[in-house]
């Protein structure tokens, strides 16, 4: 997984980048926020970030409602790395759209396992877009099919319509059929009492 590392602190940054590394992240690491930016605006940019609460160019805090507000984006974990140690320092950092944070100087172990948890809800969340996007194609199969099926019943309710019209147009052809014949019978036995008649007259 690619991980981005926005920290103007050389010291820090170094020891970030050497533990990183050292877990097998793929590191993007910068030390401006405006830089920081560009990078999560990348086609492929990073889905994780831990950014440095003051930086040049953008701090931390202005970083991650500016990502919060690019809503067309994939969704980008933010952990955000402050030595502001009160209270409303770090609301205020969850409130501009950090999901984690983690206080200078920090303990390697701690930033192993929020990194572990933020991989764990990106994974979720690639995985339930994937089945969301099976559901959509899956629904769009279930119309196309009721489509089929509505066209097929309305094909039946014709053949249906069709047989009853033949049925009622073909019991008096029957009947007339029936009765030609017999109406042949008693013409030729007409025809035969006239000649009959006839030759006694």
């Amino acid at each position: 997984m690619r991980i981005l590392i926005a920290e103007d602190d050389p010291a820090t940054r170094r020891i970030l980048t050497s533990r990183l590394s050292k877990w097998g992240y793929e590191l993007v690491v910068t030390g401006d926020g405006k830089k920081a930016w560009e990078v999560l605006q990348a086609e492929d940019g990073p889905r994780l970030a831990i950014l440095d609460w003051m930086m040049p160019g953008l701090d931390g805090a202005e970083l991650c409602r500016r990502v919060r507000a690019s809503a067309d984006r994939p969704y980008v974990y933010i952990i955000l790395l402050t030595a502001l140690q009160r209270e409303e320092d770090i609301v205020r950092g969850m409130e501009a759209g950090a999901d984690d944070y983690v206080s200078k100087p920090f303990h390697p172990d701690e930033l192993r396992v929020r990194l572990r948890a933020g991989k764990r809800i990106l994974d979720l969340e690639i995985e339930l877009t994937a089945t969301i996007a099976t559901l959509r194609s899956e629904r769009a199969k279930l119309e196309a099919a009721q489509q089929t099926l509505v066209q097929q019943q309305k094909l039946a309710g014709i053949g249906v319509l069709a047989a009853g019209i033949s049925h009622e147009i073909s019991n008096p052809i029957g009947l007339i059929n029936s009765n030609l014949s017999t109406l042949g019978k008693y013409l030729s036995r007409i025809v035969a009492f006239l000649a009959a008649q006839s030759e006694f007259i």
